[in-house]
């Protein structure tokens, strides 16, 4: 099973410099590849940065922001040029992300679970003992406006009284 990124929110910001003959045609550009060519290229190397980290393609993280610079020399830059150090960049902020991430649904800014069923597990003892939803319930737990299966089928089978 190989490992899946979902990004609820992909915001780019580009700063551009003012001489340029087309700006609109290099954030043309630059649109293109972060639709388009980054997430293939993402999929390369995030099987090698979850394994560094002891991470599986199983399991459940969730990061609420994740800060990606990247500066180009020139934007006449080469299309493959570009999606390759777009990719290093936002694998290089993912890394540390994951190093600062406790594992378990403690942390403020990502968390890092085993698996789904361990962050619904976890999800549903911070529930049982009165606390506040978590931060990151919804972006690992939901899938198309519905909780999982495995989320009904856990929550029937746990008792807390």
């Amino acid at each position: 099973m190989a490992p899946q990124l979902r990004l609820r929110h992909l915001e780019n910001r580009y700063r551009l410099p003012p001489d340029l003959e087309d700006p609109a045609q290099t954030a043309s550009l630059f649109d293109r590849v972060a639709t388009a060519e980054l997430p293939q290229a993402i999929d390369v190397l995030l099987p090698s940065i979850l394994a560094a980290r002891g991470l599986s393609a199983t399991s459940e993280i969730a990061i609420r922001r994740l800060g990606v610079r990247m500066r180009t020399a020139d934007a006449q830059v080469d299309l493959g040029v570009l999606t390759a150090a777009w990719a290093r960049a936002f694998g290089d902020a993912l890394e540390r992300a994951l190093l600062t991430s406790p594992e378990g649904g403690t942390g403020t800014d990502a968390v890092i679970f085993e698996d789904r069923i361990a962050a619904e597990l976890s999800y549903l003892i911070m529930r049982a003992h009165g606390l506040e939803h978590a931060w990151w319930w919804r972006v690992l737990l939901e899938e198309h406006g519905h909780l999982s299966t495995q989320w009904h089928s856990l929550k029937r089978k746990a008792s807390f009284t």
